[in-house]
């Protein structure tokens, strides 16, 4: 028998996963694993550092992220977008800013990385310790690494609570290709309370490594198990807010500790 001839992993186009593809996990949100055969995401041996964005051109990038997010948005059609520079506009803006609120979605790992800055940003683990009904009335801003988990959360927000939820357009990757700041949640915060900026950000593999220029791609070297321990995490967090009820919906979100990515209450106990 005439054996097959191997296909060359620079010549695979990067193509959205079908949602049957997709990690699922009752009680959670569907996850998508990383792209590219398994064998090829279990051979990394230590986390991987580069400083070119997969090898594309800065436009090239842009075409490849628009590209994958126009396939994700088929899932979640009905959720509103916003643009990178759009929400940085509302950030800068004092009267916007007090009624945004940020959600990243992303695993713990790769929040340590680096997060949308501001005292607006929670985790997904911060944001579900105190209950949707704590932000109604608040504009939620989802976001994650190219928009695919961020979008079926939003969904998952505005049709099970009826909240004002959107998916930040190609997420963080989408913010480091318009040239805006990281903030590293690692580092304590500099004076008067500002962020420490970082260029580091989480990509899955190479493929994925689509931030902008002067930005540093972090890979890890089991993505895949990331995802799904991060997924059992969403599935025992919601199985403990139905045992013991709802969390009063008075939490202040500037109590929490924002950007730590470690989920846990901020001083004022929210």
């Amino acid at each position: 028998m005439p054996s097959r001839p191997l296909q060359h992993t620079s010549q695979r186009r990067l193509e959205p996963q079908h949602n049957q593809r997709y990690l699922a996990v009752p009680g959670t949100l569907r996850h998508p694993p990383p792209l590219g055969p398994p064998q090829r995401w279990a051979a990394g041996a230590r986390m991987a550092v580069g400083s070119s964005p997969g090898g594309d051109t800065e436009e090239a990038a842009r075409s490849k992220l628009e590209s994958l997010y126009e396939g994700f948005k088929r899932s979640f059609a009905e959720v509103p977008d916003v643009e990178v520079q759009e929400l940085h506009g509302w950030l800068q803006d004092a009267a916007s800013r007090d009624t945004l609120l940020l959600v990243d979605v992303r695993t713990q790992p790769e929040q340590q990385v680096s997060m949308l800055p501001g005292p607006h940003t929670l985790t997904q683990q911060q944001f579900e310790e105190r209950g949707p009904e704590a932000f109604r009335g608040r504009r939620i801003i989802c976001y994650c690494t190219a928009g695919y988990r961020s979008g079926m959360y939003a969904r998952r927000l505005r049709s099970e609570y009826g909240l004002d939820a959107a998916n930040l357009r190609g997420s963080i990757l989408a913010w480091t290709q318009a040239g805006l700041p990281l903030a590293d949640p690692q580092q304590p915060p500099a004076g008067a309370g500002a962020a420490v900026t970082t260029t580091r950000v989480h990509v899955f593999s190479r493929d994925w490594a689509l931030q902008g220029p002067g930005y540093t791609p972090v890979m890890f070297r089991r993505p895949l198990l990331q995802l799904l321990l991060h997924s059992l995490g969403g599935w025992w967090r919601a199985a403990v807010r139905g045992w013991r009820g709802p969390v009063r919906s008075g939490a202040a979100v500037d109590g929490a500790t924002p950007g730590t990515g470690s989920g846990r209450r901020g001083p004022e106990g929210g």
